[in-house]
């Protein structure tokens, strides 16, 4: 579940201008969608035109195999839903990178 840095600092910017006290409510702030290891490597090749080359190993104990979070807290008690998109969000990131040089 990979979230967009931009839509973590509007999280915090609406939980700042949150009317009532949050009461040190925990809530995820995420994209609330999976997304594979070799989606993201999909989705960098597309974007840097460049084939991957991937390896698997064995699982390892500790390993996480699925990660999803539940975003409902922070849709209800802030009204956050992630609104940069995967690849829309890597894309920026690659733009950086490539102008950082």
């Amino acid at each position: 579940d990979f979230v967009h840095v931009a839509d973590v600092a509007r999280a915090n910017l609406l939980a700042l201008q949150h009317p009532g006290p949050l009461g040190g409510a925990c809530m995820n702030i995420a994209s609330g969608r999976a997304t594979s290891l070799l989606e993201l490597i999909d989705a960098l090749a597309r974007l840097t035109d460049r084939q991957p080359v991937v390896g698997h190993q064995p699982v390892r104990p500790g390993d996480i195999a699925h990660s999803l979070a539940d975003t409902a807290r922070a849709r209800d008690v802030l009204g956050f839903n992630a609104e940069v998109g995967l690849e829309a969000g890597l894309a920026t990131v690659v733009d950086w990178m490539r102008n950082a040089r």
